[in-house]
């Protein structure tokens, strides 16, 4: 059977189940969804490049925890990325670790902790030193 004789239908309701489970961050279940959805007398080179345009699909499907990280991310750290309330405070002071800082970080609400993690991305100069020999 070649890949061709797939319609458009099947190869998209194909990437659904894949999403789905990309979206509840189950490890390699998109591939076993698909082979098992598919596996119907395909060579290895069809299933390979069935594999293949999965794979491309599935790198521009955000993942539960990529979408909860970037929601608070959003939120300017404001809001618990788990119960969603506003009731984060900080745990401490910030550690410095290269180009990277950290600061843990509690919900008083629902008691989940996590640290924050901070880029150094540039500087706001403020004032220029003089070099003195």
């Amino acid at each position: 059977m070649k890949l061709d004789n797939f319609t458009d239908e099947q190869i998209l309701t194909i990437l659904e189940l894949a999403r789905v489970a990309m979206s509840d961050a189950v490890d390699d279940t998109a591939y076993s969804i698909a082979n098992t959805c598919l596996y119907i007398d395909m060579s290895d080179k069809e299933l390979i490049e069935l594999r293949e345009k999965l794979q491309e699909e599935l790198e521009h499907v955000e993942t539960a925890e990529e979408k909860r990280d970037q929601e608070y991310v959003n939120s300017s750290g404001n809001i618990c990325p788990f119960c969603k309330k506003c009731t984060v405070s900080a745990d401490g002071g910030v550690e410095v670790d290269g180009g990277v800082a950290y600061q843990g970080i509690t919900c008083d609400s629902c008691g989940a902790s996590w640290n924050d993690i901070y880029r150094l991305i540039g500087i706001n100069e403020i004032k220029v030193g003089t070099i003195t020999a």
